[in-house]
């Protein structure tokens, strides 16, 4: 089990595997981020109690089998974030479930991906999706942002980042740089650079890290004042 689980670690960003040691060394199992999880008492672990589920997770990060509770906890996560301040030992719980998750989906004990169907020689996903459903809404030319990444010519004082999945909202976006607009703020809005939440969701971490580090990227060399994110419904 111990190579096993050496080669499920070797698929996090170094970041995640520190998380699993301070959880190792500095998890008490008092329970408390079970006890404010909305998803636990929905599931399965409804019944079992919050310590009897932070123990055995601790067991797996030391190399004991993979159990159904292990697995059960980290996929009842909806990311509501609830958790993200909670415990005492400052051990980011959100975190750990997707590391969790990563490594269950690598063993293939479970299956994710994104959503994709195959129409003719190509597959269409997530993000096609979504821009088909803001072409139904508006069109390319009345677009109040930019798809992709812009160049440097676009330079403002503001970049409000709106994420991959908030095109499918034009009217709530329109809503929004309309304030900016009577504001007098001097902005770009920029979509279709992804942050890496998809690839977090389905279990991706290092791709999830990469994308994240290519937005910040993207970010820095328009050199703004400030950078205002659009958190939809989705997200």
């Amino acid at each position: 089990m111990e190579n096993s689980l050496l080669q499920g670690r070797s698929i996090l960003p170094d970041r995640f595997v520190k998380l699993e040691e301070k959880t190792i060394n500095e998890c008490i199992s008092c329970g408390v981020c079970i006890d404010v999880c909305p998803c636990v008492p929905m599931g399965s672990l409804g019944n079992i109690p919050n310590e009897d589920i932070t123990e055995e997770i601790k067991h797996f990060l030391e190399g004991d089998i993979l159990s159904e509770t292990v697995i059960d906890r980290a996929f009842d996560c909806s990311r509501c974030g609830i958790c993200l301040d909670i415990c005492p030992n400052n051990i980011d719980v959100y975190g750990l479930q997707q590391a969790l998750r990563c490594q269950i989906v690598a063993q293939g004990k479970r299956e994710l991906t994104l959503h994709g169907i195959k129409l003719g020689d190509r597959v269409w996903d997530d993000f096609d999706f979504d821009n088909i459903l803001a072409s139904i809404q508006v069109k390319p030319r009345e677009k109040r942002w930019i798809d992709g990444i812009p160049n440097k010519t676009q330079q403002k004082d503001t970049v409000v980042y709106l994420g991959c999945s908030t095109v499918r909202y034009v009217s709530k976006i329109n809503v929004m740089l309309d304030i900016l607009e009577m504001l007098g703020i001097d902005f770009v809005a920029i979509v279709g650079v992804c942050c890496g939440t998809r690839a977090q969701i389905v279990g991706k971490l290092k791709e999830a890290d990469l994308q994240g580090l290519q937005l910040i990227s993207v970010l820095k060399n328009l050199e703004p004042k400030q950078v205002l994110v659009y958190l939809s419904v989705y997200n």
